[in-house]
């Protein structure tokens, strides 16, 4: 209608407007009406559509002109999921959001936005619980309930979490012990697998994360896999288990190195070298009770289980085999001795290994440290010795040795060719060397062997010496200084027919006359003869005999001049006769033989013996008030037996030989 107008207008004479014009001034009208002009409006058709319209979202139009999409109201770039893909009328290159606003009404909250962790808003809308920083299933307790804007369903997650910006730490996660961290947040020490309150040794004093009370606990624990084993554990012995980690073999009570019958080779769970112990332990609960323990005769007590723990067994012990020899052939004449070095016990035999070495018809002596008497042989002492087999002689039966403090001196029997000869020895205890082996005195004629020696020693360093025989008779006699010994002199050698003796036995007794005596046993009824050694040539008397004893063996004991004591085997008993020829009775049982006596340091008698059964015994005591027996244990039938008191009169020395044996053993007294 407009144009009509303007038309009429140029025909009725007015200014004449061109298309050109009408074009130019098409932005300054307002066709919708709505108060801005076409130019200002993005819509001039439709009055709902200007700059100053009120926008409404989410219709698809761009009502206030700014072209925004319409679909985007928070302006951050997305839009709901919904409306992805939505374009917005008069707004070019609307539709082509990303999707994913949880609040398009907030700016701040988008896919990619800056989440502040436990602010309760999902500002990147991502759904997950804001206070799960981790997103592992659990929130830290004091979060327990707390919802997350933007996120449906969360505040519902469990607590516990004790490190939520670690998702391997949470209450459901695996804990693996030892690595220093408390991944399923129970709060316990790391170090501590069992629980039982204990760590072990190496782990004392490391710290748990995540538990702050850790690292306190104390050590030791043997087996942190097991509660029931740690330093407070009551211990159950014989179950294979260290239940207190004492480290001890759980088959040995009482910790004394051996363990019961049966029980030994089992092995002890967590301890290193156990089930190595020897067995044998008759009381496993009581640490001096045991197979390696020195029995004291005074205890009721089987100390050294040779009886199986039987309380009687105090009045016995052990004897072992000799360390470091073997290959004995008819060992015999055990005699002991002592002085300042030690104990020494001698023995002759017809063979003997020692270590590598063969010996044969050889004496030797071998010592102890009276101090420690079962630790075996401190030291070897062959002072007659022969490796040659056969010899070129024979040994006699009877050997029999002193000492001093420098010097081992010793005599034996032999035989060579026609004749019988005394074989004195000797060994320097200080430089160790066989000085007088191969000195051969007092030759007779005879070739019968000897049937017993005795040697004594008196308080101005003479040695006295006698040998005899059950068949010719002839009694040999031999007297040196030690002095002279060294050198190989012997100051007198004699001869005296017409004695046959089994056993002879020598003693001194100062006297104006340089009185000896020398007990001799002639056809099976004691004789007490008399040597007076004052007379040149010594001369032998008789001094007395007692048909009613039939003597298989005596001994002669010296106690400082009172009482020379006679001890001599009886098949019926054992007779103890002093000088006064006061006589005692000890009844022993069958048949004792080989009796061997001396005297204790307290003046009592050890007296050793065999019986017919072939055990050895010893009688120990004062004759006055009765003798105590104590057996002897050895695994062998007993030929011969020796006995000692050491100087200090607290330890009871044995030996024990068989055909093929040497034993020795010591008690306490």
């Amino acid at each position: 209608m407009r144009l009509s107008i303007l038309m009429a207008s140029l025909v009725g004479g007015c200014t004449w407007v061109t298309p050109a014009d009408v074009d130019g001034r098409r932005g300054d009208v307002d066709d919708d009406q709505d108060g801005y002009i076409a130019r200002e409006d993005c819509d001039d058709n439709n009055a709902d559509v200007s700059p100053g319209a009120e926008e409404v979202w989410y219709d698809g139009l761009d009502a206030d002109c700014l072209k925004d999409d319409d679909y985007d109201a928070d302006r951050d770039g997305f839009v709901p999921s919904q409306y992805i893909g939505l374009a917005t009328g008069g707004a070019t290159g609307t539709g082509l959001l990303p999707g994913g606003d949880c609040d398009d009404s907030n700016k701040n909250a988008y896919p990619g936005a800056t989440d502040v962790i436990y602010d309760g808003v999902d500002s990147d809308c991502g759904g997950e619980d804001d206070f799960d920083q981790d997103g592992d299933g659990y929130v830290d307790d004091n979060n327990v309930g707390l919802t997350t804007q933007y996120a449906d369903g969360t505040g519902a997650l469990p607590g516990g979490d004790c490190d939520d910006a670690d998702s391997t730490v949470n209450p459901g996660a695996a804990d693996a012990f030892y690595d220093g961290v408390d991944s399923d947040c129970g709060g316990e020490d790391d170090f501590d697998q069992d629980a039982d309150g204990y760590v072990a040794t190496e782990n004392v004093g490391k710290p748990t994360l995540y538990a702050p009370s850790a690292g306190g606990l104390p050590g030791d624990d043997c087996n942190d896999e097991d509660g029931a084993i740690n330093p407070v554990a009551t211990e159950i012995w014989y179950d294979g288990i260290d239940q207190n980690c004492g480290g001890d073999d759980d088959y040995d009570v009482d910790r004394d190195g051996y363990v019961p019958d049966g029980l030994s080779g089992r092995a002890t769970e967590g301890v290193d070298g156990s089930g190595a112990l020897p067995d044998g332990d008759c009381d496993d609960a009581d640490g001096q009770v045991n197979p390696g323990q020195l029995e004291i005769i005074s205890d009721p007590r089987d100390l050294d289980c040779d009886q199986g723990g039987d309380p009687s067994g105090s009045a016995s012990f052990t004897a072992r085999a000799l360390d470091g020899y073997s290959g004995w052939d008819r060992p015999f004449a055990p005699r002991f001795a002592e002085n300042v070095s030690g104990v020494f016990l001698s023995m002759a035999t017809y063979a003997v290994t020692s270590g590598t070495r063969n010996y044969f018809d050889t004496a030797l002596a071998v010592s102890f440290d009276p101090n420690d008497p079962l630790a075996g042989v401190v030291d070897e002492y062959a002072w007659f010795r022969n490796s040659s087999d056969p010899p070129s002689f024979d040994l006699t039966a009877g050997h029999d040795i002193v000492l001093t403090n420098e010097y081992l001196f010793g005599v034996t029997g032999l035989v060579l060719g026609s004749q019988r000869s005394f074989r004195l020895g000797g060994f320097d205890l200080i430089d160790g060397t066989a000085g007088l082996t191969g000195r051969v005195f007092s030759t007779s004629e005879t070739t019968e062997p000897f049937s017993d020696i005795s040697i004594t020693l008196d308080d101005d360093g003479t040695m006295y010496a006698v040998g005899c025989d059950a068949v010719d008779g002839v009694l040999q006699y031999m007297e040196a200084t030690v002095a002279g010994a060294t050198e190989g002199i012997v100051d007198i050698e004699a001869l005296l027919l017409g004695v046959p003796a089994s056993t002879c036995e020598l003693s001194l007794r100062e006297s104006s006359g340089g009185l000896g005596l020398l007990w001799t046993n002639q056809s099976d009824t004691l004789v007490i003869d008399e040597y007076n050694l004052g007379a040149d040539p010594p001369v032998l008397s008789r001094r007395s005999g007692n048909a009613a004893i039939e003597a298989l063996d005596i001994d002669i004991l010296d106690t400082a001049g009172e009482p020379v004591w006679q001890v001599i085997a009886d098949p019926d008993a054992i007779f103890i006769i002093d000088d006064d020829d006061v006589q005692y009775t000890v009844a022993v049982g069958e048949s004792p033989s080989a009796v061997r006596a001396s005297v204790a340091p307290n003046g009592d008698l050890v007296i050793a013996y065999v019986d017919g059964n072939m055990d050895a015994h010893v009688l120990y005591g004062d004759p006055d008030a009765g003798l105590d027996q104590v057996d002897i244990q050895v695994s062998f039938g007993a030929t011969e037996a020796a006995a000692w008191v050491e100087s200090t009169g607290t330890s009871l020395l044995v030996a024990v030989l068989g055909a093929t044996d040497v034993a020795y053993g010591a008690a306490a007294l």
